[in-house]
């Protein structure tokens, strides 16, 4: 994971919050994630997510950032990251940018 920032030209027209403000973003950035194929659809993922999820929200403790964000790799994982609530936010590719807003990503690990 990585602190750094992203475009908001980016974000969809329909965000309607404080980034719309600005040029940039800050965010974490998930840069890869994998469950080798022997092993995958058995909630490895899942788990290996949350766990990021928790380290994220630590970060966030200390670091102030708008999202989590990651880049799909393709069809498949873009599935598996809106299923898990992550939206994308770069149009016409097929492994677009995706984000997850941090601070339902904080309600979420208390939840859990």
């Amino acid at each position: 994971m990585q602190l750094g920032s992203d475009s908001v030209r980016e974000l969809p027209a329909n965000q309607s919050n404080y980034v719309a403000n600005y040029v940039a973003f800050p965010a974490v950035h998930l840069s890869y994630l994998g469950v080798h194929e022997d092993y995958q659809a058995n909630g490895l993922g899942k788990h290996m997510l949350m766990d990021a999820f928790t380290n994220v929200c630590k970060i966030a403790d200390y670091a102030g950032f708008y999202a989590l964000t990651l880049q799909s790799l393709d069809a498949e994982s873009t599935s598996f990251y809106s299923e898990l609530g992550f939206t994308p936010y770069s149009q016409g590719l097929e492994s677009p940018k995706m984000l997850y807003p941090i601070q339902t990503l904080i309600a979420l690990v208390r939840e859990s």
